[in-house]
Order: structure tokens, then sequence, then C-alpha cells
């Protein structure tokens, strides 16, 4: 069975996330305005949010599979969180 197709906008995030060359990569304050995210603005991210994150934060080291199975699982929530929002 093949997933349906993603939303041209889940496209655009999840390539510009993976772009390869730093200086073009998004950034994480452009990815919490993505109208993807935001749902065309229409839900944006709280600033609450990066203060959580931030006295969380820690530096932990991944595996090459670590990597590949994150990108794996990342594809399938892209998938399944693109599916509703289009309902």
């Amino acid at each position: 069975v093949r997933p349906p197709p993603l939303s041209p906008a889940a496209i655009d995030l999840v390539s510009r996330m993976l772009e390869k060359s730093p200086p073009r990569r998004i950034t994480l304050p452009q990815v919490k305005t993505h109208a993807w995210v935001t749902q065309d603005g229409d839900q944006p991210v709280s600033d609450r949010l990066d203060r959580d994150a931030a006295e969380r934060a820690v530096a932990i080291e991944v595996s090459e599979a670590e990597v590949t199975q994150a990108l794996v699982e990342l594809d399938r929530s892209v998938h399944l969180i693109d599916t509703e929002s289009s309902r």
C-alpha cells in the first residue's frame, strides 16, 4: 500500500530541513514560521516552547543507524500528520 502523497508545503519543509549545505538549510526560527508547521499561520508556535526546550537541552551523540531510523520515522510521521491535516 502506497502512502498518500505529501502536500507541497510538507515537501518544501522536509526538503529544506534535509538540505546538505548548512548555510542554505532552513533554520529553527524559519521552521517555526513555515506554512506547514503553522498551518498557514493559523497555529503559530509558542515562544514558551523555546524557553522550555532550552532549559532541558543537552548534547547527545547519535550513530549513523540512529540517523537512518530517525529519517524513516520522520517520513512516517510527516505522512501521518500531512494526511490528518488535509482532512
